[in-house]
């Protein structure tokens, strides 16, 4: 009886598995050319480095193309808004003035370091430890981002590794700032 249930089941397995490999290789292509995003015969071997096509970005691009948001997924409505308080946040921070640099604060502030988390409650806790939160490092990654190479998600907008972090207030519309620091050098663990 058991032998007759195989021997069966051998034919549907068989055709199954035909079917699988059938999609598998026709998805594969023809077998004509292959060719690269320029329509250059790709399938030539070649000593030359492989390149990306280089895309042009505008200098302060915040908007894309198509009229939309970038920033949307971190909660931020107003991309022109959200433009200019980064850019203060950056002058601020490289003019070393304390108390405008803590105006750009979303309390309470997260400060990351050696795998542990402090909590800023408001400007004169942030002020008082301003020297030892804002590092060579985090100011650094601040001075060296461009607008238009932030990283976004859910989480916010991210500086440089992931030494500073932006979010939207939930308290006041077209309110940004900055929520989390990281000392540490972000991506790497100790």
């Amino acid at each position: 009886m058991i032998k007759n249930v195989r021997s069966r089941s051998l034919p549907v397995i068989a055709s199954t598995v035909a079917l699988c490999l059938s999609i598998a290789l026709s998805a594969c292509g023809t077998g004509d050319q292959v060719t690269d995003a320029s329509g250059q015969d790709a399938s030539k071997e070649t000593n030359e480095p492989v390149t990306t096509p280089h895309v042009d970005t505008p200098e302060h691009s915040q908007t894309p193309s198509n009229g939309g948001n970038p920033y949307e997924v971190a909660g931020i409505d107003n991309p022109d808004k959200f433009k200019e308080t980064f850019e203060s946040v950056q002058k601020a921070v490289s003019a070393g003035n304390k108390e405008q640099v803590a105006g750009y604060i979303l309390y309470p502030l997260r400060v990351n370091e050696n795998g542990k988390s402090k909590s800023y409650k408001d400007k004169s806790e942030f002020i008082a430890d301003y020297d030892h939160i804002m590092t060579d490092s985090v100011k650094k990654a601040l001075a060296d981002q461009k607008l238009n190479t932030l990283f976004v998600n859910y989480q916010g907008v991210m500086v440089g590794n992931g030494e500073i972090w932006f979010g939207a207030s939930t308290e006041a519309k077209d309110t940004y700032g900055i929520i989390a620091i990281n000392k540490d050098n972000p991506g790497t663990s100790k």
